[in-house]
């Protein structure tokens, strides 16, 4: 209780009845008589005050005007407005909650999903021929398809040529588009410029990445679908093909076996032709492994963005939640699983850069 005395020389007396102010936390806008969230902040209750944390993008209310320290963009709700309201499902290519009765594998996703598998195998089965035919045919001697200067006589007297050594440019042009897509997801970029430059740059952004590239008409292909089943399903194409190398190779092991076991029936003359055809079987056998290497080597950016992502977590309420999804609590199997995977991914990268 505290005393002061007015202009008259009277004593008042005033009652702060134990009233503790704390400061407006971070995240929040104590400007009105209710503490609301600022934009992209998500905050929550505990036994004192009112916390926040920040919010994936696109996740939570993004204007100066949001109505509590709860509050969601669109048709989101839960922890971190980490998932849509019921009935409805989250886009392929946004943070937009679509109503179910407008998602379904149409034939158009499956036609162009198949046909970005089908164009990756092509290319790196066949990117020596590919590069040479265009450096030969497309772009002149000096273009940047050439590492290095070589010889007519020394192009020509690689007869079996090593299918297992891509153009080194090839390489810089994956990792280029890769660094720009990390780079602009940690700074950001601006959207509302560059317009066909800019479209086109996250076009080939993606399919170095080896990511779904985005179209309307398939923004929904899935029903109930959710931020971790749609990550999953985004950065899916770079295993895709691995698991296509890997059955191609076990198809062409039974086929081996298979005609190994009728080789004691025929002739010398069909032995003749099936020493021809192996040799053709090996060098097929060696563009698998340069396919699946290479592969494996420029997949490495979408999948420690991928594994990352699902391994981020944050405190809300005494616990830790995923990031990505609020209404996931950490840690799952499937995260020590990621853990495992992150860390051999990254030790196998450091033994590549290094030895």
């Amino acid at each position: 209780m505290r005393t002061y005395t007015t202009e008259r020389g009277e004593l008042v007396f005033n009652k702060s009845n134990n009233i503790h102010c704390n400061q407006c936390p971070r995240g929040g806008n104590c400007e009105s008589e209710l503490i609301k969230a600022k934009p992209n902040f998500w905050g929550y209750k505990t036994t004192k005050k009112v916390n926040f944390v920040q919010c994936p993008p696109g996740y939570c209310c993004d204007s100066k005007d949001c109505i509590t320290y709860d509050s969601c963009r669109g048709k989101r709700s839960g922890i971190l407005c980490g998932q849509c309201l019921q009935g409805m499902s989250e886009g392929l290519f946004s943070t937009h909650c679509i109503s179910n009765t407008k998602c379904s594998i149409n034939s158009v996703f499956i036609l162009w999903v198949t046909g970005m598998l089908v164009l990756y195998l092509v290319f790196f089965l066949w990117h020596h021929e590919i590069v040479t035919y265009l450096k030969k045919n497309v772009f002149s001697k000096r273009s940047l398809f050439s590492v290095g200067r070589r010889t007519e006589q020394e192009n020509n007297s690689n007869t079996d040529g090593d299918v297992s050594s891509p153009s080194g440019t090839i390489k810089i042009f994956f990792y280029y588009y890769q660094v720009c897509n990390l780079l602009r997801g940690s700074v950001g970029s601006s959207e509302g410029g560059g317009g066909l430059i800019i479209t086109v740059e996250n076009a080939l952004s993606r399919i170095m990445n080896m990511v779904l590239i985005f179209l309307p008409s398939f923004n929904c292909p899935l029903e109930n679908l959710r931020p971790v089943g749609k990550a999953v399903l985004v950065h899916s194409i770079g295993y895709c093909l691995l698991f296509l190398l890997g059955l191609f190779h076990i198809l062409r092991k039974v086929f081996l076996i298979a005609r190994r076991t009728k080789r004691s029936t025929l002739t010398r003359q069909a032995l003749q032709h099936i020493s021809g055809r192996s040799r053709q079987e090996r060098k097929f056998s060696q563009r698998l492994n340069a396919a699946f290497t290479y592969i494996s080597l420029l997949m490495y950016a979408s999948s420690a963005q991928l594994c990352l992502s699902l391994l981020h977590c944050v405190p809300v309420s005494g616990d830790q939640v995923l990031f990505l999804d609020g209404n996931i609590k950490c840690y799952q199997p499937f995260q020590y699983f990621l853990l495992a995977y992150t860390s051999f991914l990254f030790g196998s990268c450091s033994w590549f850069l290094f030895f």
